[in-house]
């Protein structure tokens, strides 16, 4: 789950909040849906999911793009196009069916 302190507008993962010991009861944060949060914040938490710790050049794989391409969206120097968020919704979903076939050991 995604929390934004509404005083900054900083958004980051429960998790990360707590590590720095802030919960929603001592810092007002408000919870955010993915959609809500800035592309950067979104493409990141769609690479960890995806792809885990090399999750920038994977993603550029399957998105057929140059590596550093995902860099300039992550750092905000170029706008992610809208066109890559259904692609990774349907990368997520296909690797959410791959999981569940080898689940029920329909490899």
């Amino acid at each position: 789950m995604y929390l934004m302190n509404p005083h900054t507008g900083s958004v980051a993962l429960a998790s990360d909040w707590a590590a720095e010991g802030y919960t929603p009861d001592n810092a007002e944060l408000l919870p955010v849906s993915l959609p809500d949060v800035p592309d950067p914040v979104r493409l990141e938490a769609y690479g960890w999911a995806l792809y885990g710790r090399s999750w920038k050049t994977a993603m550029a794989e399957d998105l057929g793009v140059d590596a550093r391409r995902i860099t300039h969206w992550v750092q905000s120097t170029r706008p992610v196009p809208s066109g890559v968020w259904s692609d990774l919704q349907k990368i997520a979903m296909q690797r959410l069916a791959d999981v569940q076939d080898a689940a029920a050991g329909r490899l």
